[in-house]
């Protein structure tokens, strides 16, 4: 189980429990992480809305590399199992 903590102290732990301090250390993938925490209780968010709120400065290519690589460095870091995919377009924090 993942637990993230956003109010107070900022907290991440991963599923075999110690800080995963490397997500910490990204702010832009920590606040995709975040965003996605606030998205799961209603839902997916889509890839295309992502990338242009986290990456607005590049092309709509780039955007989405960059969201795709985000999300590989979070899921090896959280695990396979904590962030589900519906397609190519939605993305989402798992609910278990």
């Amino acid at each position: 189980m993942i637990r993230l903590q956003l109010l107070g102290p900022l907290s991440l732990t991963g599923p075999d429990g110690p800080d995963v301090k490397a997500v910490l250390a990204q702010p832009k993938r920590l606040a995709l992480l975040a965003y996605l925490a606030c998205q799961a209780p209603r839902g997916l968010a889509r890839r295309d809305v992502l990338a242009a709120m986290f990456w607005p400065e590049l092309d709509q290519h780039a955007a989405r590399k960059a969201l795709r690589q985000s999300l590989w460095v979070l899921r090896s870091h959280l695990g396979a199992a904590a962030l589900v995919a519906r397609g190519d377009d939605d993305v989402g924090l798992a609910t278990d």
